[in-house]
């Protein structure tokens, strides 16, 4: 379970070779932190462990801006003891760069590696990288293969997109019911390191004739390429690179994708809650799924993952854990990171937390207008006190108190 955003101690963050890596773990009860360009740095990495992260990924990073020594790609590289598993994802158009990075980052201890094929982001795909390579499906293997014969079968996932441009909208959902039976640990099964407490979730079958892909998806061919390439996971998030984040996550393309390759499929797209995360597990048969934008809308989104995954009931935002999960972040950036970039990213950060009613308006308000960490304090001082005295933090036994 997750352990309280007061009690854990900074780590310190140190550079270099790792000696304590673990392996990353594929389970519907073991929830990953997606990487997050200009998001997931080390502190907001340690804030969503200590809620409950199984896996956590890093921002993207340059093949290129590594192999030239960039300043801020190696930032980007910040790591602490306690930061494991963790994966690095890479970023590139060329395979000679993204397996000289690869090295390099093997040089500096880490050991599992994630390639972007999925970034839609203009200033990326221009490159070639990132979703462009939906639509290079040679470039992308080549890329596969280089990865791989650097850092070793089953080392390197992928992150994919279900094309360029299917030239057709997504189809709605229709929500199922969800089944949250937990099975008895499979001793032989060296992914489910979750073991019992895991849902019992059970994909389609096999072997059923799949509908032909509109022109313009790559997923299942390429998913299946780099499967047999030696791949040691795939993650699909089932929108087009057209659609960005538009439209609907096709979560019936997770589903064929896990039924078509025997290598671990994680689910993305589309996971604001907890709830979400669940019941793309049930629609799917994922092995795990990873969460991005729900995990920056609220860090507590794994600890409530695990509790639904266990048949236990998740809890209610409360405004006292929204102001101490502040606390502990603006902890952490404060002692990992540089004064002045951590209150810039505590700014960007706390609007994202506080979402809701006109007090929670307030409190984005006035922190993005803070200029020094003392009036930062202030200002969560002064809310959280606001929020005490308004009784906005819920009583023992009342159910109609408000929520920040």
């Amino acid at each position: 379970g997750a352990s309280s955003p007061q009690s854990s101690p900074v780590p310190r963050a140190p550079r270099g070779r790792r000696s304590n890596v673990r392996n990353p773990v594929f389970s519907p009860a073991q929830p990953w932190l997606a990487p997050l360009a200009g998001w997931s740095d080390l502190p907001f990495r340690l804030l969503c462990r200590e809620q409950g992260a199984a896996v956590c990924c890093t921002e993207m990073i340059s093949a290129k801006g590594l192999v030239y020594g960039g300043a801020a790609t190696r930032e980007l590289l910040a790591v602490s003891p306690e930061d494991t598993p963790l994966v690095a994802q890479l970023f590139g158009a060329e395979p000679s760069f993204m397996a000289e990075a690869a090295k390099r980052l093997l040089d500096m201890g880490f050991a599992w590696f994630d390639c972007n094929m999925g970034c839609s982001v203009p200033k990326v795909t221009r490159t070639g990288a990132g979703a462009a390579l939906c639509r290079d499906t040679d470039r992308a293997r080549r890329i596969a293969e280089a990865l791989i014969r650097v850092a070793g079968e089953g080392r390197v996932g992928f992150k994919l997109r279900l094309g360029w441009d299917s030239g057709r909208p997504a189809p709605s959902r229709t929500p199922t019911a969800v089944s949250l039976k937990a099975p008895a640990p499979d001793p032989t099964d060296t992914r489910a390191d979750a073991g019992a407490g895991a849902p019992a979730i059970v994909p389609a079958a096999r072997g059923a004739t799949p509908p032909s892909l509109p022109p313009g998806e790559t997923w299942r061919e390429l998913g299946v390429a780099l499967a047999g390439l030696g791949a040691g996971w795939l993650t699909l998030h089932p929108r087009t690179a057209k659609q960005g984040f538009t439209g609907e996550a096709r979560w019936s393309a997770v589903a064929e994708l896990k039924r078509l390759v025997s290598v671990p499929v994680i689910a993305s797209g589309d996971l604001f809650t907890a709830h979400d995360g669940i019941r793309c597990l049930a629609e799917t048969g994922a092995d795990a799924v990873m969460y991005a934008r729900g995990a920056l809308r609220d860090p507590a989104i794994f600890a409530a993952h695990r509790r639904l995954a266990q048949g236990e009931p998740a809890p209610e935002p409360d405004a006292a854990e929204l102001f101490a999960r502040i606390r502990r972040h603006a902890e952490l950036a404060r002692s990992l990171t540089p004064p002045r970039p951590a209150l810039l990213k505590m700014r960007t950060i706390v609007p994202r937390y506080a979402r809701g009613p006109e007090h929670a308006r307030r409190l984005r308000l006035a922190v993005i207008a803070c200029r020094s960490w003392e009036e930062f304090d202030e200002v969560i001082a002064r809310f959280e006190n606001a929020a005490r005295e308004s009784a906005l933090v819920k009583a023992p036994g009342d159910n109609n108190a408000t929520s920040v």
